[in-house]
């Protein structure tokens, strides 16, 4: 991370041949030797989808996101100063996201169709209605797809790290085996909500894609995603052998970024919050608040004594409601 609060890149991790199917990232929790000691923190499968379906999508989603999509405002775009300029300053080639499907609102923590005004809903929501149907029927293979390799890596692993007694040394078929039961624990329940969920067979673990286009994602949190989460490289290689992790290096299969040029681009204001630009509109004055003033200042300047402005705050709520609106209007630039 640069001071400035954005990422940077340290390390690049490569395909070490044709033989390499999975790579799985693990962390160890310092001071811990209990069943949970070892966390998978990120599993790659260099062979996730066929490379028709790969090619396929890559096109799909530059022309269709790129220019019938609404690019989704998120807070990890910037820096936390929100001053810095990683996506671009051109909106037509910037950094983009694209969320589609179902998933949490996180201002009303519930989820975002069900808190929506509007009864047309389309979960692949494009600028041109016309091209959602082809757009809605890629996305939901490739998360069929994607489901079933979920589902038979987390198997196959399993079986692979009883038998490797290195493996079985780390403890680590335990959490590998944590790992497979979420595959079943989160499609437990898929019959309860089929409309949230994507897929065109049975075990639909996913309901929602983010399709992210030169996308940097600055460092946040995800509260409805995986707590604790972070992605780490460690300095020896799968078996605590340092030459092993040289050899890596010396092939290419890991390479350590050391200094490449950078440049820094900062704005001299930093952008508006969304949710506090949302909150300072519902407090800016309407017409219909000033004119509702008028009335309620001439009323409290037509009553004569205090007596009476006591005894009209009990018998005619015309008064009572036009004083207390005056006392309680939002004082606004």
């Amino acid at each position: 991370m640069t001071t400035q609060g954005c990422p940077l890149a340290k390390w690049i991790i490569r395909r070490s041949g044709p033989e390499e199917k999975l790579l799985t990232v693990i962390r160890h929790r310092p001071g811990h030797t209990c069943p949970t000691a070892y966390i998978i923190v990120a599993m790659v499968a260099w062979e996730g989808v066929s490379q028709h379906m790969a090619d396929m999508m890559y096109e799909t989603v530059v022309y269709k996101a790129g220019k019938f999509g609404n690019p989704t405002p998120r807070g990890c775009a910037t820096n936390q100063m929100r001053t810095c300029v990683c996506q671009g300053l051109d909106a037509e080639t910037r950094g983009a996201c694209f969320s589609f499907g179902c998933s949490m609102n996180r201002f009303f923590s519930t989820c975002k169709f069900a808190s929506s005004k509007f009864e047309d809903i389309h979960k692949f929501r494009l600028s041109e209605e016309i091209e959602e149907k082809e757009w809605e029927d890629q996305l939901t293979t490739l998360a069929s797809d994607v489901a079933l390799l979920y589902k038979k890596n987390g198997t196959r692993i399993i079986l692979q790290s009883v038998s490797n007694p290195d493996l079985r040394a780390l403890k680590v078929h335990n959490f590998i085996f944590h790992y497979s039961l979420t595959f079943s624990k989160i499609t437990e329940f898929e019959e309860q909500a089929t409309d949230c969920r994507l897929g065109i067979r049975k075990g639909r673990p996913f309901s929602g894609v983010t399709a992210c286009i030169d996308f940097c994602a600055h460092t946040h949190t995800d509260k409805n995603n995986m707590n604790n989460g972070c992605t780490v490289v460690d300095n020896t290689d799968e078996y605590g052998s340092r030459k092993g992790q040289d050899k890596k290096i010396a092939s290419g299969a890991l390479e350590i970024l050391q200094k490449f040029p950078m440049d820094f681009m900062i704005r001299s204001t930093p952008l508006q919050c969304l949710k506090k630009k949302d909150s300072k509109s519902k407090k800016r004055l309407t017409p219909e608040h000033i004119q509702a003033f008028q009335a309620a200042l001439k009323q409290f300047v037509a009553i004569e004594s205090f007596a009476e402005l006591n005894h009209s705050m009990f018998t005619r709520n015309v008064h009572k409601s036009a004083i207390l609106f005056f006392l309680c209007l939002p004082i606004t630039k």
